[in-house]
């Protein structure tokens, strides 16, 4: 609950909510992603961004397009988790603190009703990865509620 109410995740959250072209952000997001020249540092930085936006979005907003776009904030974040994967870049706290907020809303998500196989997949996958990440940083993070 402490990382869920916390100033700066909310700041990103209101952020990316008032833009008058969300897809226009998720595009900049994987665009910056996909740069060979994006080190790690910045993708964990992106990571948690979209990851505030998976993690505090209301429901049917995380894996429905955004405006106009065909992308997602639960697609870009897996994306981007690929990509960090892909460099061997050990999670930050920032990063480990976004992903178990992002790994509640998964798996609530996928318990819940039932979803469509493409929204199934898309959260599947992304719960996987975001498991993946975690355990790789050794994360025994405690439940700070």
């Amino acid at each position: 609950k402490v990382w869920a109410s916390h100033p700066r995740l909310l700041r990103h959250l209101r952020r990316f909510r008032s833009h008058s072209a969300p897809e226009h952000v998720l595009f900049r997001y994987v665009a910056a992603a996909e740069e060979a020249k994006c080190c790690a540092a910045a993708l964990a930085r992106l990571a948690c961004h979209v990851g505030a936006w998976v993690a505090l979005l209301p429901e049917a907003e995380i894996t429905g397009s955004q405006g106009n776009g065909p992308l997602s904030p639960a697609a870009v974040l897996l994306r981007l988790l690929r990509r960090l994967e892909a460099l061997e870049t050990e999670a930050s706290p920032w990063l480990l603190g976004v992903l178990r907020l992002v790994e509640g809303r998964v798996r609530g998500r996928l318990r819940g009703s039932s979803l469509p196989k493409p929204e199934a997949q898309l959260l599947s996958e992304l719960g996987s990865r975001v498991s993946r990440c975690r355990r790789l940083a050794g994360s025994g993070m405690e439940d700070d509620t």
